[in-house]
């Protein structure tokens, strides 16, 4: 709109309600520029983006998402089997201790892991396999024999009446009791 539009329209209007109304247009038009303005900055930033993407093979990167997700997947799966395998062996070396192994890794050896690992039963069949090798391999755990019965010697007595404690308490070099 210009000043020669205005005097057009109304009859007697004066130079300063034209600069007034003029303003008030200006500032309308200004208004009405922005959201263009604003779109096409908008614009512009995501045009300049795709051409970041330009010679990028589409289907290239599909493949590479799905090695990946199948990678994850292989790698979650490990992780899983790790930490079963840890709670396996970590109850396997609490249930040995609780049976009075002497050796964890020897009694470990007499067992069929596989067989209890892959137990409906595992805690049951555990038992039950720790039970077996004591009495097959007495020797791997403590003994249930009283202490007053101790080893003494290849010829198995006590060399002359002494006790077995008597007799260990010489080999150490302490007075015998009375």
């Amino acid at each position: 709109m210009t000043r020669d539009q205005l005097r057009q329209i109304i009859d007697g209007i004066t130079d300063e309600q034209i600069k007034s109304i003029l303003d008030i247009n200006s500032a309308d038009i200004g208004n009405a520029k922005k959201p263009g303005e604003t779109a096409q900055q908008q614009l512009d930033d995501a045009l300049q983006r795709l051409k970041s993407f330009e010679g990028i093979d589409v289907n290239e990167l599909q493949g590479k998402v799905s090695s990946l997700t199948t990678d994850l997947n292989t790698q979650k799966a490990n992780y899983e089997k790790q930490i079963a395998d840890m709670e396996f062996h970590a109850s396997l070396d609490e249930a040995i201790r609780a049976a009075g192994g002497r050796s964890v890794k020897a009694v470990k050896a007499e067992l069929d892991l596989e067989k209890i690992r892959e137990s409906k039963n595992q805690k049951e069949d555990l038992e039950t396999a720790l039970a077996k090798c004591k009495e097959d391999n007495g020797f791997l755990f403590g003994s249930d024999e009283p202490l007053d019965n101790p080893f003494v010697g290849k010829s198995g007595g006590s060399g002359g009446g002494a006790s077995g404690f008597d007799a260990v308490r010489a080999a150490m070099g302490l007075p015998v009791e009375k």
